[in-house]
């Protein structure tokens, strides 16, 4: 597909792409091997918000690399902002230091019970702004609803490896795909046995086949 204000995106092969470039006004925005040995997938296009790609991994058992395409202005944003607290098993332990050391005189010599739960919250809402700062972080509107934090992690972690070229990118792959399964499997079985609707129970089945088949068509 070679039209203005479109993109080609295909196997090239490493067929010239001089003389067709030159023709239609296009760029490739390709700037990296795919797959490693060679340059055979291209992005060309004379649309001026497309800046650059991204590599990632393959999906399924595909051993072609997939390209992310990024622009600016020309899609959706799919992110949206939310506040976080950032909260780990060592800040955990901080705060709990923190309450036990802390002087509650204050808070006993109060003179009405009002005044004490002011002045406890404030000294425990200052301890957790400390060490448990609020974050904005952006999240994903449109993540499936078996995405999980460890899977999320998991995927990123793949994409970075291959990227890289390390060896750890079939281990990652191998982890990745049984979180997938694991969560769709808990995902389905919840979602039918609280499921009292028909409707509702019909709408997963589908909706879950639909996003199998997908992923086969991918």
């Amino acid at each position: 597909m070679l039209l203005n204000e479109l993109y080609s995106y295909f196997d090239f092969n490493r067929l010239p792409i001089d003389e067709l470039a030159t023709q239609f006004g296009l760029s490739n925005v390709v700037n990296f091997n795919t797959p490693e040995d060679a340059m055979l997938y291209l992005i060309l296009t004379d649309i001026s918000s497309y800046k650059s790609c991204e590599k990632l991994a393959p999906i399924a058992n595909n051993d072609h690399c997939c390209i992310l395409l990024r622009g600016e202005g020309n899609l959706p944003s799919r992110y949206v902002k939310k506040q976080k607290r950032l909260v780990t098993h060592p800040r955990k332990l901080m705060v709990l230091k923190d309450l036990a050391e802390q002087s509650w005189s204050s808070v006993l010599n109060a003179q009405d019970i009002n005044s004490k739960v002011n002045l406890m919250h404030d000294t425990i809402s200052k301890i957790l702004d400390k060490r448990c700062p609020i974050k904005s972080t952006k999240v994903r509107v449109d993540k499936p609803p078996w995405m999980s934090a460890a899977l999320d992690k998991a995927m990123h972690a793949k994409n970075e490896v291959y990227r890289k070229g390390c060896r750890s990118y079939k281990l990652l792959k191998t982890i990745s795909h049984r979180l997938i399964r694991q969560n769709k499997r808990k995902f389905v079985s919840g979602t039918l046995n609280k499921t009292q609707n028909t409707k509702a129970w019909w709408d997963t089945i589908v909706y879950v086949g639909h996003c199998e088949k997908t992923d086969k068509q991918k």
